[in-house]
């Protein structure tokens, strides 16, 4: 390009501590993070400068040497990603991968505050084993409160002069919020994690100056219209596997959660949820829920309580396997060839610990049945399933039948990955990875939704873009 394109005037741009910068663009719904040094150099494209201009641009402002083949190299990236002002962008229809199925678990309000005794899930034991798995790589959001009691000055062993927090679009259609800063070298870990595994700041000022999601973690409660709350818990622990059979009861955190949701949100669950296009209330769900589980209460998770659960879905897992497989493979193809959706990593980031993961899907995709697990990682899944479901964890998807097709889906994908001689550590890891899309990052669960009912997707992306275009 001989005159390069102005860049646009829309997007949104926050300043990492790391030296990098998220570069949020509001109406393609997409959040890139680029070097800094690329926005030096673009701010001087106007559209009226060619390489040769913008290089002297770029030295009179910034006093920094560029060469025009850098410059070029530089917009022709910036054009590929959009953020020029290009008939291309201004025309583009907005990344509905980067928009997620909207889960309907919201904030409870302040009215629905823990009142009540919470219900505990059955199978609840849980340690803390000190590994420092949820210190890498997941976002903490940090209130201005939270931010306060932590007393950067005992700290500068780590910090090294710089913040603990910063300013970050995680939801590329929200203002930037305050995020806890993470060491990109070390697998994005927590600024405060120590090389034992520890939070400095539990060491140094105790529990309860650490942020809230930090302390709660990995519970959770749910308050259920005109009913108990439950306290639930969260699978994505990679250390679950140690505890879950010898760890504390969950009733043993009900007194610390109370404590926190004084000023930390709970979720609620809608009167109403559709299941297969059908409104059900709570009561009606945990039914539902109850049945669907019972062929696992046994054994666990193994091929033939998948196929009697499939029974009570009416045939629909046995029915989605194949384009299940199909999808996500095609899925992941699709992420390699360019930025990956929001989320650094994408969906093969949340697969990369589970090293079958493609052979697994390859063989759904080709319609086959998964083979059994040893005993004990069979019932460590169902374990895991039972906490999921006792957190209405199948909301987290518009119809709770379709979430609920999408969980059975990821064990039938979970076994294939595992085989015959695999461990509960795997199964963690297996379970993390494939159930991700459904629980902790819908944002990827589009092809799993696809695969499972078509017509539901179609109709829905259709009420996005409808959203988004009024």
């Amino acid at each position: 390009m001989k005159i390069i394109p102005a860049l646009r005037d829309d997007l949104e741009v926050t300043r990492r501590p790391d030296g990098q910068v998220d570069v949020r663009d509001p109406r393609l719904l997409n959040v890139f993070t680029l070097d800094s040094e690329y926005l030096e150099v673009a701010v001087h494209f106007d559209g009226l400068r060619g390489a040769k201009e913008v290089v002297e641009a770029h030295r009179l402002a910034d006093k920094k040497k560029i060469r025009p083949k850098e410059v070029k190299a530089i917009a022709e990236e910036m054009d590929a990603l959009l953020l020029l002002d290009t008939e291309e962008a201004a025309t583009a229809t907005p990344n509905m991968e980067n928009t997620s199925p909207q889960p309907l678990l919201g904030p409870a309000p302040s009215s629905h505050r823990l009142r009540v005794l919470p219900q505990t899930p059955a199978s609840s034991a849980w340690s803390c084993q000190a590994c420092g798995a949820c210190c890498h790589g997941l976002v903490v959001e940090l209130t201005e409160a939270e931010e306060a009691r932590i007393d950067a000055s005992l700290y500068q062993d780590v910090l090294d002069g710089q913040g603990f927090a910063y300013d970050a679009f995680v939801d590329p259609e929200l203002p930037a919020v305050r995020v806890l800063r993470q060491r990109v070298e070390d697998r994005h870990a927590c600024v405060f994690l120590a090389e034992d595994g520890r939070c400095l700041v539990h060491a140094r000022q105790g529990p309860e100056s650490k942020p809230d999601a930090c302390q709660i973690f990995p519970y959770m409660v749910v308050h259920v219209p005109g009913r108990t709350p439950h306290l639930a818990m969260r699978t994505n622990c990679q250390s679950m596997h140690e505890s879950w059979e010898t760890g504390a009861p969950a009733e043993e955190a009900i007194p610390e959660v109370k404590r926190l949701l004084r000023t930390h949100d709970s979720l609620l669950i809608p009167s109403l949820s559709p299941w297969f296009g059908k409104d059900k209330s709570p009561d009606q769900l945990e039914r539902l829920f109850r049945k669907v589980l019972r062929p696992f209460a046994a054994e666990g998770v193994t091929p033939e309580a998948l196929a009697a659960a499939d029974i009570i879905l009416k045939g629909r897992v046995s029915k989605a396997r194949p384009l299940y497989g199909t999808s996500l493979l095609a899925y992941i193809r699709e992420e390699s060839r360019g930025p990956a959706p929001v989320e650094e990593g994408g969906l093969k980031g949340h697969l990369r610990p589970v090293p079958r993961s493609r052979k697994a899907l390859a063989a759904m995709a080709r319609g086959e049945a998964p083979s059994s697990v040893r005993p004990d990682v069979a019932r460590f899944l169902g374990r895991q399933l039972d906490l999921v479901f006792h957190g209405f964890g199948p909301l987290n998807l518009p119809d709770a039948g379709i979430g609920t097709v999408a969980l059975l889906l990821s064990m039938e994908a979970a076994l294939h990955a595992l085989g015959p001689k695999s461990t509960p550590a795997k199964a963690n890891a297996a379970f993390m990875g494939l159930t991700a899309p459904i629980l902790e990052n819908t944002t990827h669960a589009w092809p799993i939704l696809e695969a499972i009912d078509p017509g539901f997707t179609r109709a829905l992306r259709a009420e996005y873009e409808a959203a988004l275009a009024g």
